[in-house]
């Protein structure tokens, strides 16, 4: 209930949410089984397009936020 705000302003935030889901149909398309967890892909060569513009950061807070609104669900690998 504590959670801290997003340091992204609103737009901006929604602009890096539209951008992963369109990245997890990207990865999706590329892959089969589980999607690879995207902020691990951010800023690499294996990014997908839609994340390109998108900050480490953006990526995390609009992967974070998806998933507190239930459009994503995170795995716990071990």
């Amino acid at each position: 209930m504590n959670e801290p705000r997003s340091s992204l302003n609103p737009d901006r935030l929604f602009e890096a949410s539209e951008a992963v889901l369109t990245a997890m149909g990207q990865l999706a398309g590329r892959t089969t089984g589980a999607v690879p967890h995207l902020v691990a892909l951010a800023g690499t060569p294996a990014s997908p397009k839609a994340l390109r513009g998108f900050s480490y950061d953006e990526v995390i807070e609009a992967t974070l936020f998806l998933s507190r609104l239930g459009y994503l669900e995170m795995s716990r690998q071990r």
